[in-house]
């Protein structure tokens, strides 16, 4: 599973830690979604599995997956060539799955940039983003693709339902973090304990009963306090631009202007865009689950 963290310098912890206290502090509580009327309506959140690991991936379309780029590159040693056993697996639970879809083909951002040292800056976070094409579509009565909500405020409460390192097997679902800073480029920072094999997983917001996604995780950062601060990015624009061009260009080799595609098997170089520096660089972590 992956999972991408950052040790901060002293300054840039000091300064991180007087943004986050100028916030009040919000009681959040976790659960596993293990039971069936715990599960209801979260079916379109789901385990990206691949051979050396997962990541967690939401359905956005019928046939269409939202994860991180990051989850389709850095478990190859190359970092370059996507898994043929990628599989989506939606509403997972202890073996069994809502519905199960092979990924065919990957879409990221022109601007995303794979490290040959495995670090990633505030110039990729807000590019860690893939969308995943499936065989074929998994239609609603076994699981309904989320929409994306557009610019939340700092402070707004959000929600997490991820997988997870320790909890493999279900579903967690986390309420009452939030958003605790804004950076330039339009990365988020929230308060939510996401750990290994969060990467990839929906930051919600819920509105009169509506869930939308407003984020995904990239990485995170740990604190003296030893809790993880995360990161993700604003969807709207990038989402919708990836859309267009994935729906354009289904039929069509990878020549995309502003986009990458990546077929099962297909390799591809990247190039370095322009963006702040902050928040401080990251550091990714692969771990290998047992047998």
């Amino acid at each position: 599973m992956l999972y991408q963290f950052a040790r901060r310098s002293a300054h840039a912890l000091a300064i991180m830690v007087v943004l986050a206290c100028s916030h009040s502090v919000q009681a959040q509580s976790i659960q596993t979604l293990d039971a069936p009327f715990k599960r209801m309506g979260w079916e379109g959140v789901g385990r990206l599995d691949f051979g050396r690991g997962f990541c967690t991936g939401t359905l956005i379309a019928r046939d269409i997956v939202l994860t991180a780029a990051h989850c389709v590159y850095d478990h190859v040693k190359a970092g370059t060539k996507l898994p043929r056993d990628l599989v989506f697996r939606a509403g997972y639970q202890h073996g069994a799955a809502s519905a199960e879809r092979r990924v065919v083909a990957a879409h990221i951002p022109q601007g995303y940039v794979r490290d040959p040292g495995g670090k990633s800056t505030a110039k990729t976070i807000p590019y860690d983003i893939a969308l995943l094409q499936l065989e074929s579509e998994i239609f609603v009565t076994s699981a309904s693709p989320f929409r994306i909500h557009a610019r939340a405020s700092q402070g707004t409460e959000v929600m997490l339902v991820s997988y997870g390192k320790g909890r493999e097997e279900a579903l967690t679902q986390e309420r009452g973090c939030a958003i605790t800073n804004r950076y330039s480029g339009g990365i988020l920072e929230f308060n939510c304990a996401a750990t290994f094999g969060s990467s990839g997983a929906p930051v919600f917001i819920e509105e009169d009963g509506n869930r939308r996604i407003l984020s995904i995780i990239s990485g995170g950062t740990r604190g003296d306090d030893g809790r993880f601060v995360v990161y993700g990015m604003e969807l709207t624009t990038p989402v919708a631009d990836l859309m267009a061009r994935l729906r354009a260009r289904q039929s069509l080799p990878p020549t995309s202007e502003g986009a990458r595609r990546l077929r099962v098997g297909a390799s591809t170089g990247s190039t370095r865009p322009k963006g702040a520096e902050h928040p401080p660089s990251f550091k990714r972590i692969r771990v290998v689950p047992g047998s």
